[in-house]
């Protein structure tokens, strides 16, 4: 029987991510793929702060002009 289970390693067990549905003392074969480190939860807000100093920055003329947002623009001869 195969079952892939998550787990970490904290530096001397592997220690379940989530509960394991085999009898104690079971004997098992462990084979590990090593995932990429998980964001920390605080990422949010870390990418948050970010996200707002970009928006606090001037755009130096690079914004799209207010014509260019009417509706009646995919029309107009101006582009």
């Amino acid at each position: 029987m195969r079952m892939t289970i998550r787990a970490r390693f904290d530096g001397r067990a592997f220690v379940p991510e989530e509960p394991v549905a085999l009898p104690v003392n079971q004997p098992v074969t462990v084979e590990a793929e090593i995932r990429p480190a998980a964001c920390p939860r605080d990422d949010l807000g870390v990418r948050n702060e970010a996200l707002m100093r970009f928006l606090a920055q001037p755009l130096n003329g690079k914004g799209i002009p207010d014509w260019a947002l009417d509706r009646e623009f995919i029309y107009d001869d101006r582009a």
